[in-house]
């Protein structure tokens, strides 16, 4: 048990009272109205995942000490391990610079942190990327990766100055040979490209990743190339039958991977806006009742995921002419926005703005009244 007792230390290096503070002094250094609300959200989607970074990563050393997790398995578990960490460290140290623009994406931001029981997962950790065998390799293949995260972190944030650091990590990578590192470098140098908005070249540069991941054997990774792919292909430029055709590549690693349901469900939201994006509202909605019906099965607290989700369905039920149904869905993912992101924050009034243009239509003109107000309120 002692043995095993040493995660609350690991983690207190990159999540521990210190950085806790310069985060929210960060925050309210911005002067944004609705900072401190914000604050207090995303410190505590930090500590639950923290909490449950702990729970593996003494569940992994158990489960090796008691022969459950081979030699093999239990260096992959903390390879696991060592990449949420390291996540969530990054996002804290991009947090503890917060801006404006950082307070507004923070919650969506924490939400993008790995998932900690999936360390604890035989099969998941079956189909992991072995870490390299070489010490000295893994080392500097570590190194490279803090780096990364710095990135994935900032750019989550909207901020893109870390981008100018990749040249030099490629040139430290490339004699590594170590094919999962090259794939990640290749995929953050697309996500840099998009958020700048050469998404010409993102999707160049994503289709380099994907090849990458696919040869490495990263199928984790090329998953979510092909879905950042699509989206990029679809919304921005509305290359259709491209973006289907990486869905469809989407649902193979999938399948692959044993059908989960929580990649199953990003595949449908995939699919979902792509279809209401061409204009075929009736797919559309029937891709959102899946993912939405896999989302809520999940359990767990309100995501701002599931938000967006029945807002697609409304827009969906709209094209159709079906109005019935679409203050429901507009109402609940309002709720659910105030309470993942906080009632003042620019999303939430985005939203707010919908469900008072639904009660206009549909006759309660008082009700769309005071809903209004209070979206003008936010702008």
């Amino acid at each position: 048990a002692h043995v095993c007792a040493g995660g609350p230390e690991r983690l207190a290096g990159v999540w521990g009272p210190e950085r806790r503070a310069a985060a929210q002094a960060a925050f309210r250094a911005t002067g944004v109205g609705y900072a401190e609300d914000t604050w207090s959200k995303v410190q505590a989607r930090l500590d639950s995942f923290g909490e449950g970074w702990v729970t593996a990563d003494r569940g992994a050393c158990e489960g090796h000490r008691s022969g459950e997790l081979s030699g093999a398995l239990y260096d992959r578990a903390v390879a696991c391990l060592d990449a949420g960490r390291r996540e969530l460290g990054a996002l804290a140290q991009a947090l503890a610079a917060a801006d404006a623009a950082a307070v507004e994406k923070a919650v969506k931001a924490a939400e993008r942190l790995p998932r900690p029981e999936r360390c604890v997962d035989r099969e998941a950790l079956l189909a992991a990327v072995r870490p390299p065998d070489d010490p000295d390799t893994a080392a500097a293949v570590d190194a490279i990766r803090d780096q990364i995260a710095l990135i994935r972190a900032d750019i989550l944030l909207s901020r893109t100055q870390r981008c100018d650091e990749l040249p030099a990590l490629g040139e430290r990578a490339g004699p590594l040979e170590y094919r999962p590192l090259l794939a990640e470098l290749a995929a953050v140098r697309g996500a840099c490209a998009e958020v700048r908005g050469d998404y010409a070249g993102a999707a160049a540069l994503l289709r380099g990743a994907f090849a990458q991941a696919l040869a490495a054997g990263d199928d984790a990774s090329a998953l979510e190339v092909s879905l950042r792919l699509a989206h990029i292909l679809a919304f921005r430029l509305s290359s259709f039958a491209e973006a289907n055709t990486w869905l469809d590549l989407a649902d193979a690693l999938v399948e692959r991977a044993g059908g989960r349901e929580d990649l199953r469900a990003r595949v449908l939201i995939g699919r979902s806006g792509l279809a209401l994006t061409e204009g075929k509202p009736s797919e559309s909605l029937g891709f959102t009742d899946q993912a939405l019906a896999i989302l809520e099965r999940s359990g767990g607290p309100p995501t701002t995921e599931v938000a967006i989700v029945l807002n697609n369905r409304a827009a969906a039920l709209i094209r159709l002419g079906d109005r019935g149904s679409v203050t429901a869905d507009f109402e609940r993912a309002l709720a659910i926005y105030r309470e993942t992101l906080g009632r003042e924050h620019p999303d939430t009034g985005l939203l707010l703005t919908n469900v008072g243009n639904i009660r206009a239509f549909s006759g309660d003109l008082a009700g769309a009244e005071a809903i209004q107000r209070e979206a003008l309120a936010l702008k």
